[in-house]
Parts: C-alpha cells; sequence; structure tokens
C-alpha cells in the first residue's frame, strides 16, 4: 500500500491538446507545500515514530522508465503517522544510537494491482540515496538524529526515559524547518528559534562536525574554532544563548577525568549530561567558548597569561597582535572536569582566558540560523 497519493501527474501519452501537463505544473507549483511551518514532526505515541501534518505537498521528478511522469506532486490530505520508522529502515531492523538518518520520498513502480503513480517514505543511514534505490526516483525530504545513550530517569526532564536509538525530537527536520547549514547532529532549541550542534566539535576546517563518539576538538584558539565552525556555516553560541541552550544539563555534576570523545556520559553524580533539548556535555566536561569576550587588564603576576609583560608572545595565527594592557579574553562556559561540582553549570562563566590561548580544557560548539 502506498504512503502518498498522486495530486498531479503529466498527461497520458498520445493525448494532444494538453496544456496544464505535469511540466508546466512543475514551473509553477512549489517543491513543498504545506499547510504547516513544518511537515514533519514527532510522533507523540512512539518514541520511534514521526507524523507528516496534513496538507502537505511534495513534488517528485521521476525518470521516463516510469511512463510520462516526469514530474508528480505527491500529499497527504490529512495526518499520516509513521508509527515506528524501523518498518521503513532500507537495510538493518534496529535504529542505531547518536546517528543521522535521512527521510527520503521514493517513487513506486506501477504493479498489477495498484495505479501507475504511487510513492512511499524510506529511512536510511545513506544520507545521499537509499540502498538499492535509483537515485533518480527519490527526493531527500527530512531526517533525524538517535540519542547516543540511554538518558535514564531524570526527574522533569522532556528526555526521561528515552533510550539510545529514539529519536532526538528537537532533531527532527524537514524541507521548511532545517538549519541553514547541513542538518546533521544538530537540534532545535525553539527559545532561541536557532539550530545548536548536540555534540562538541570534533574536525577542523571544511571537517567540522558534531558527531558521536569523535575526538573532541580542543587545545584550538578562540579565532580558530571561529574560522572552523564558519567553514561548516556555523558560529559560536553567545552567552545568553548558551545558557538556554543547556538549560536541563546535569547542574552541579561533572567527570572525573577529561573526555576525549563526544556524547553518551555520565557525571560524577550518575546523571546524564544531557540538556533539556538533548545537547550533549554542555556542562562539567571541557570549557567552551561563547562568542564575544571582554576587554580586561591582565595580572601579570598569573603566569598562565603573561602577555602584559610581553605583548610580542601573543600573536594570533599570524593575523594581528593582542596588545598587553587591555587585551581581549575570550568568555568560556560551563566549567570542566575535575573542578568542584558546585561550579559547574549552565550559568557557569569564566572570563579569565585570552582569546589567542589554545588549551585542552577548552572545547566549542556551534549553531546555526533557520534556513
Amino acid at each position: 500500500m502506498a504512503d502518498f497519493a498522486a495530486f498531479w501527474r503529466d498527461s497520458e501519452a498520445g493525448v494532444p491538446g494538453t496544456f496544464l501537463t505535469a511540466v508546466n505544473l512543475g514551473r509553477m507549483h512549489p517543491s513543498v507545500s504545506s499547510a504547516h511551518p513544518r511537515y514533519l514532526t514527532p510522533d507523540p505515541g512512539s518514541a520511534r515514530g514521526l507524523v507528516f501534518r496534513e496538507g502537505t505537498y511534495l513534488k517528485l521528478r521521476g525518470p521516463d522508465a516510469f511512463g510520462a511522469a516526469r514530474h508528480c506532486v505527491f500529499g497527504v490530505e490529512d495526518d499520516f503517522a509513521v508509527a515506528d520508522v524501523r518498518q521503513r529502515l532500507d537495510t538493518g531492523t534496529e535504529l542505531l544510537p547518536g546517528r543521522d538518518y535521512a527521510v527520503y520520498l521514493r517513487l513506486l513502480p506501477p504493479d498489477a494491482d495498484s495505479p501507475a503513480y504511487r510513492a512511499d517514505i524510506v529511512v536510511s543511514l545513506d544520507l545521499d540515496c537509499p540502498a538499492g534505490a535509483n537515485p533518480g526516483t527519490v527526493r531527500k525530504i527530512g531526517g533525524f538524529h538517535t540519542l547516543c545513550a540511554d538518558a535514564g530517569s531524570i526527574s522533569g526532564h522532556p528526555l526521561s526515559g528515552l533510550g539510545a536509538g529514539d529519536i532526538l525530537p528537537g532533531s527532527l527536520w524537514d524541507l521548511l524547518h532545517r538549519p541553514r547549514c547541513a542538518p546533521d547532529g544538530m537540534t532545535f532549541v525553539p527559545g532561541l528559534h536557532l539550530w545548536v550542534d548536540i555534540y562538541l566539535q570534533s574536525g577542523t576546517g571544511i571537517g567540522t562536525r558534531s558527531v558521536f563518539n569523535a575526538i573532541i576538538t580542543a587545545g584550538r584558539s578562540y579565532m580558530d574554532h571561529v574560522d572552523d565552525l564558519a567553514a561548516a556555516g556555523k558560529r559560536l553560541l553567545s552567552d545568553e544563548e548558551f545558557q538556554v541552550a543547556a538549560a536541563g544539563s546535569n547542574e552541579q555534576g561533572c567527570l572525573d577525568a577529561r573526555p576525549d570523545t563526544t556524547g553518551g556520559h555520565t557525571d560524577d553524580n550518575g546523571r546524564r549530561m544531557l540538556s533539556a533539548y538533548g545537547l550533549e556535555d554542555c556542562c562539567g566536561a571541557l570549557w567552551q567558548w561563547l562568542s564575544g569576550g571582554g576587554w580586561r587588564f591582565t595580572d601579570t603576576s598569573d603566569a598562565f597569561h603573561p602577555i602584559a609583560v610581553n605583548p610580542s608572545t601573543d600573536w594570533p595565527g599570524g593575523k594581528g597582535q593582542i596588545y598587553h594592557s587591555d587585551g581581549r579574553s575570550g568568555l568560556i562556559g560551563g566549567s570542566m572536569y575535575g573542578n568542584p561540582a558546585a561550579a559547574c553549570g549552565s550559568r557557569a562563566r569564566s572570563a579569565s582566558v585570552p582569546r589567542s590561548v589554545c588549551d585542552n580544557k577548552i572545547a566549542c560548539r556551534g549553531c546555526a540560523v533557520p534556513a
């Protein structure tokens, strides 16, 4: 049984005089038409389900192999739920923890019992094309990220009880509701109207990513992190944005030892390091650079910040000197492993580190505005 009914198709071959063909309709009909700001939402009754909102119409172009159907518009008039996306996987039977999945609309070939123009939903780990599919007969129309480790029971937490492999609700994106950059490894924070990286940064430059169980990128200056995130179409969180996005994290809890990889951690109080929106490791893992910073007067007795003594040693990557007595400090948030637990949390801040300092106790995470 098909998921989406055909609402328009090419005129039948051999029938002359038809002006409103699907090719012409394709010039007028938008690529996506929806009665809602987003058409793909979590299923409130299933941690591994999703719902296509009523009044959603998607255009799909098919090859000549399917007859005259070069352009088809498929849609649902009522809410359509995929109660368990595992039944739509192209390969395997389970959702893997901490992974990005793509949701595709796939054109189906005709058969003896069905009309010629049908489409169904396929879910895949392949972010380019489902396994075994003809790229010309599918369209990526959304996606989601799965929780990397059991949330456990957290009183008052919106993600309490979710298990590894469940869909992270805020990560569900579609063609109308997505960040301006690649949506992989990101979740939406409604109060900020902002997409935020689930994980601390891994990789550098154009290889900058938000992925589970990757080596955390640390020991880089504030300026280098800014360039890394810009290469991925992202930026640093501000002081205020971090406070909101990190809310619901493990306040007053930290790790005993430095984490090397991203995500899935539990603090020394036995609580998952997970914000209300699904962000991992906001507090008590590694400090995180926040945007901006302030001017400061350096304490020359502090050996960690010697720039007031010898300004010529503080050259940020050969791209300008930061002068001594009023050198620009960075702002870092969340606190770090091994600190007193009471010092860690979504409002923990330090403004004592120059932006040019490279220290493996300081990492970052990116964010992006909606497309």
